[in-house]
């Protein structure tokens, strides 16, 4: 019996995405170096490297004689295939409450131009939008690139998304976002296709293609910033939940008798964790206004802040344990800005998984810190925009 025709056609996208993902990691490969990266068979690698040529996305590589697959005989080496340079370009795009960050590459990663800009936390959607249209203009127009060129444009922003929902209804969460479509109202600006995608989601995609979680299958992704949410990774693929909220660990509560949150309830892990919060408790012992950049200096040398990001650690660490026993990942990569505080986060979050967590999740799990920094959910975009 064949698989339905909506299976069958999710199943060749997936088989694309795992050969276009291979070649991204090794630069070149032949055929049957596909077919033993990607663990399909010859015959479906042949098949869509015969679509992806007609397309125009693979080429043969250049000769090098650097191959890990043994020769046969005398005859002529296999054929090395590699992404083609002139396949067309990719936009990443990080659009936060207070900043908006565009990187433009090529579909094998190598970035062309990256630029971040200040944004008033003040200012209107529409202004955030027009500053990152123009900044996408400018750097493109700083490489001389036509903007038909771009296959696509994948923008990350601080609010639950789901990609079927493209306007987003969350009124409580959605930081400027709600009843708006964002992905097609910067399309409309640039004449660019766009997808949009929930910054943790990204800052997952980021991490599991380029950083700390590569070849992860199944991720739980901490964001630590001014919001705190979790991405999600299942089975190799970011999960959204019904309406795109999956992940909003940072609604989740934590205290009973806790400060008022802006989604409406009272005592949120992110009110009592996210970075104002953090500011406000360290605050009281530096006579200078303190930053997320000096936090993490800090982080480093003194007492009073490690013992604060412990407890945040613990705290956060209390939630992902949770998440954990439903979801038993093999990894937790903990990320966002205050991620490069390293130590005392890690520490506490290990505490508190290894004491509230099934024995099991808790040594399934391997917990660390993001190798990307607050520079995952950009590189997550590049990912994302790839496999359009």
């Amino acid at each position: 019996m064949s698989p339905p025709v909506g299976a069958a056609e999710m199943m060749r996208s997936a088989n694309r995405t795992r050969v276009l993902d291979a070649l991204r990691d090794n630069r070149a490969a032949s055929r049957a170096e596909l077919a033993r990266l990607t663990g399909l068979s010859t015959a479906t690698v042949s098949t869509i490297v015969k679509d992806l040529r007609q397309q125009g996305l693979i080429a043969d590589a250049e000769p090098s004689g650097d191959t890990d697959e043994p020769r046969r005989g005398a005859g002529r080496p296999p054929t090395r295939l590699c992404l083609a340079p002139a396949a067309g370009l990719i936009v990443g795009v990080d659009l936060g409450e207070n900043h908006s960050r565009v990187s433009v590459a090529d579909l094998a990663y190598n970035i062309l131009t990256e630029q971040a800009i200040d944004l008033d936390s003040g200012s209107t959607t529409d202004t955030r939008l027009d500053d990152t249209a123009h900044l996408i203009r400018t750097l493109l127009d700083r490489l001389a690139i036509a903007p038909e060129t771009i296959r696509a444009v994948a923008l990350g922003v601080p609010a639950p998304v789901h990609p079927k929902l493209p306007t987003i209804t969350d009124s409580s969460i959605a930081c400027g976002w709600a009843n708006r479509s964002p992905g097609a109202e910067l399309a409309q600006r640039l004449g660019i296709p766009v997808r949009v995608e929930n910054e943790a989601n990204l800052g997952a995609l980021g991490e599991v293609t380029f950083g700390a979680a590569r070849g992860v299958s199944d991720l739980i992704y901490l964001n630590v910033s001014t919001r705190i949410s979790a991405g999600l990774i299942l089975d190799g693929r970011v999960y959204h939940g019904a309406q795109g909220a999956a992940g909003e660990i940072g609604h989740i509560r934590y205290d009973n008798h806790g400060t008022v949150c802006r989604c409406g309830n009272r005592g949120c892990l992110e009110s009592a964790i996210g970075a104002p919060e953090i500011l406000r408790l360290i605050q009281p012992a530096h006579p200078d206004p303190l930053t997320i950049a000096r936090i993490v200096e800090l982080a480093e040398t003194d007492p009073g802040t490690q013992r604060v990001l412990t407890d945040v650690g613990r705290a956060a660490g209390r939630v992902l344990a949770d998440l954990a026993n439903a979801l038993n990942p093999a990894a937790i990569v903990i990320g966002g800005r205050l991620s490069a505080a390293g130590t005392p986060l890690l520490a506490g979050v290990r505490e508190s998984l290894d004491r509230y967590a099934h024995p099991l999740a808790a040594r399934t799990a391997r917990v660390s810190i993001g190798t990307l920094g607050d520079r995952a959910p950009i590189l997550g975009g590049l990912a994302l925009a790839a496999r359009n």
